[in-house]
């Protein structure tokens, strides 16, 4: 689906205004935050730059993204993004199935959108030699 080449979304004006925040603040060449918010924006202006998905698909990207960050900012004011661990996200999908009573299929594309952002917060910190292995019913994120 192609963007009409009027005027800029609200979210994607909110996005590139974060970035230039950042990168007054920046004294390196390299962007980086410790925000949770801040670094959603990052990788939604990384993607909007690449144009690797659609312009629909990065919307959807961020919206998920921003709802997790007011979430994660109403329930842990000063957590930063280094902080976001396994029980954390599962908390929040709890929040999701049972106060905004999302279906299995929702939270499964929640899931994917979070683990693109989330890489190395997706398994909890086990032993390195001792593989966790999911409860019943449960994938390594505690997402049905």
């Amino acid at each position: 689906m192609q963007r009409s080449r009027g005027k800029t979304p609200l979210w994607g004006r909110q996005v590139v205004q974060t970035v230039r925040g950042i990168r007054s603040r920046s004294k390196r060449r390299s962007l980086r935050s410790s925000n949770v918010y801040e670094c959603l924006c990052l990788f939604i202006a990384d993607h909007l730059k690449n144009r690797a998905l659609s312009y629909k698909s990065i919307h959807n990207h961020y919206r998920h993204l921003s709802f997790f960050a007011r979430w994660l900012e109403q329930s842990h004011p000063r957590l930063s993004i280094a902080a976001v661990d396994a029980p954390c996200i599962r908390r929040y999908f709890s929040y999701l199935e049972h106060a905004r009573h999302y279906k299995p299929f929702s939270l499964q594309i929640v899931q994917v959108v979070l683990r693109c952002v989330l890489p190395l917060h997706a398994t909890a910190k086990t032993h390195p030699n001792q593989p966790r292995t999911p409860r019943n019913g449960e994938d390594h994120l505690g997402a049905p």
